[in-house]
């Protein structure tokens, strides 16, 4: 199980990439074009259209060039005339419209077949063979009687009425000839001369004239209309290799973040740990773009951040802050960046703590926010079989999950301090608390609960990969990931805000561009499970990106 658990695991994150799903769109939208162009060609430009293509055209006679050859032909029924032929032609026809069709062209520009350096002698009609790639179908008999009845040397002008043979190198065909649907023949044609004295730039065979509101197409080449079975599926094959290789470098460079750099100004960002190290993140990509830029991060609460500042915001200062209900001056120019998601966590031996206590046990489906609420109560004024952390008052996280979990502004700040883990505290045998206490970070948060059997607490999703015996609960049946917290089902995401001055140094302009661009807030969030941009959300969620 765990091999195809991490199998589909890859698959998605495969699925969820950018730059194949780009790749197949572009794929995707070239081949419904190109369905698209062949429809319309067919069914509304071309929809009158013949085929002529040349099947064989070899010399005959090599060996005793005054050899005659008698072909059925004269003039009474079942007699023979003698023609000198020198070569032969099979030209095949076949109706590729999606109309009834005859060979009827436009005024003064009749249809006609040349056969250069060539006299035709004689035509025949034949049975059409069934060529790959090619239109058509094989005729009844009857209906292959009647062509030959309609096509003959007289009737393409060969025949003078004498009962003589013109000497002509052009061949017409009559006009009262029609095909039907995916009808398809072949025309024997038997020529004096071998059109082996072409120039380079002539050929064997030409075709002349329009249809009358329709088109003819000479295939001139065939063997290439043969060997489609095997050029066909290597050109699908090429065309998607080429499409995804545009769509994966179309992807790449939309969503590769470009930094404009500067210079090497410094830029102090200070404030919330919990975008902490988001920010460090986005410092990390522009500095590879723009090595001389120096970019200091602090992470010491929003709180503290706010109060070290007082009324003024230095120019090359970024103060990262939990829009929590903070106090913050108006002369300070805030830009909203997205959510980070925080979790309920608890030691993995929590729930079995508390369920020796029915009061306290889970409920089916997780916690409610007010539930979560009554617990830090219950934790403050009494004795329960648990110990509910909170954290330092000046923390931005603190105050949101408060007002979350709908406490009094004195139940987390009436804690005392958490003691120390002792030095012999292992994951095998955990210490144990209750009551409740806080600590300075989320660090040290996250540090007492993988040490304390019954502990519980808050901190953002992304802290946790680092504490084994610490796990995120389930709210009111609703996970702290990416797809709960944008259908609205999961609440505990915090809104983060970066303030700056408001004329920030031509650093921090720079930094911030970076940082709010949709290729590395895309790169973030990939990065960053509990990170949504701004541009992600929508619906009642994308109200915490507002502008206070």
């Amino acid at each position: 199980m765990a091999f195809l658990d991490g199998f589909v695991a890859d698959l998605n994150r495969v699925i969820d990439n950018r730059e194949v799903a780009t790749a197949v769109s572009t794929a995707a939208l070239l081949g419904v074009c190109t369905g698209v162009y062949r429809l319309a060609d067919r069914y509304l430009i071309h929809r009158r259209l013949v085929s002529v293509t040349p099947v064989f055209d070899q010399v005959v006679n090599k060996e005793e060039p005054n050899l005659t050859i008698s072909v059925t032909g004269g003039q009474s029924a079942g007699s023979q005339e003698s023609h000198f032929v020198q070569s032969f032609v099979i030209l095949r026809f076949a109706n590729a419209g999606t109309e009834k069709v005859g060979f009827q062209s436009e005024e003064f520009d009749r249809f006609r077949i040349s056969f250069p350096h060539r006299h035709v002698r004689v035509v025949k009609v034949r049975e059409p063979e069934e060529l790959s790639g090619e239109p058509g179908r094989p005729l009844s008999s009857g209906r292959l009687d009647e062509l030959r009845a309609a096509i003959t040397s007289t009737t393409c002008g060969l025949r003078e009425e004498n009962g003589g043979m013109r000497d002509v190198s052009v061949l017409t065909l009559p006009d009262n000839v029609t095909l039907g649907r995916r009808e398809a023949f072949q025309l024997a044609v038997f020529l004096s001369g071998t059109g082996n004295d072409l120039g380079p730039n002539e050929y064997k065979i030409e075709v002349r004239g329009e249809l009358k509101q329709g088109k003819f197409v000479f295939r001139r080449h065939a063997w290439w209309h043969r060997v489609w079975r095997t050029t066909l599926p290597v050109l699908l094959v090429a065309t998607l290799a080429v499409s995804f290789g545009v769509g994966a470098l179309t992807a790449h460079r939309a969503l590769t973040p470009r930094a404009a750099c500067v210079g090497d100004l410094q830029v102090q960002v200070e404030g919330s740990t919990a975008f902490a190290h988001v920010v460090a993140e986005a410092a990390a990509d522009y500095t590879q773009q723009c090595p001389s830029a120096k970019i200091v991060i602090t992470a010491d609460g929003s709180a503290k951040a706010i109060s070290d500042h007082g009324d003024s915001l230095e120019q090359d200062t970024i103060l990262m802050v939990d829009e929590s209900g903070q106090s913050v001056p108006a002369s300070w120019k805030p830009d909203p960046i997205g959510m980070v998601i925080f979790a309920v966590v608890a030691n993995n031996a929590f729930a079995e703590t508390v369920s020796t206590d029915p009061a306290f046990e889970i409920p089916q489906g997780g916690y409610s926010a007010v539930g979560i609420g009554g617990l830090y109560r219950e934790a403050a004024s009494g004795s329960v079989p648990f110990v509910a952390v909170g954290r330092s008052n000046g923390s931005g996280t603190a105050l949101e999950f408060a007002k979350w979990a709908g406490l009094d502004g004195g139940v987390l700040q009436s804690a005392k301090s958490c003691p120390a883990i002792s030095a012999s505290s292992t994951a095998a045998a955990p210490a144990t608390r209750t009551g409740s206490c806080d600590v300075g970070s989320t660090q040290k948060m996250l540090d007492y609960i993988n040490d304390t059997s019954n502990a519980i607490g808050f901190a953002e999703i992304d802290a946790l990969e680092q504490y084994p015996n610490v796990s995120a609960l389930s709210i009111d049946g609703a996970k702290p990931d990416q797809a709960d917290v944008l259908d609205g089902s999961y609440t505990f995401a915090v809104p983060e805000y970066l303030y700056t001055a408001q004329t920030p140094s031509v650093q921090v302009r720079s930094f911030l561009s970076f940082l709010q661009s949709p290729a590395e807030t895309a790169q973030l969030a990939d990065q960053d499970a509990g990170f949504i941009p701004c541009d992600e959300l929508s619906g009642s969620v994308a109200g915490d990106c507002e502008l206070p």
